[in-house]
């Protein structure tokens, strides 16, 4: 955290992983993870790619790093 109470999120990154829709009926869905996520996979995305992805109704963040608590 900043002393203005908000998250420091200068200088990360992030990862969208594709994950396939096990059927292989439908779509995929995609997981974001914080880059230092020890869940591998996924290509790099910025602070812009990422709240456009979070507003994505096929896309959620990982439960293990949380990447949706640094858009606030």
């Amino acid at each position: 955290m900043n002393p203005s109470g908000t998250p420091n999120t200068r200088g990360l990154r992030w990862r969208l992983q594709s994950v396939p829709d096990p059927s292989g009926d439908g779509y995929g869905r995609g997981v974001l993870h914080r880059g230092d996520c020890d869940v591998p996979g996924g290509g790099w995305l910025g602070r812009r790619e990422l709240e456009i992805a979070l507003d994505m109704e096929n896309v959620t963040p990982c439960r293990r790093c949380r990447p949706d608590q640094d858009a606030l």
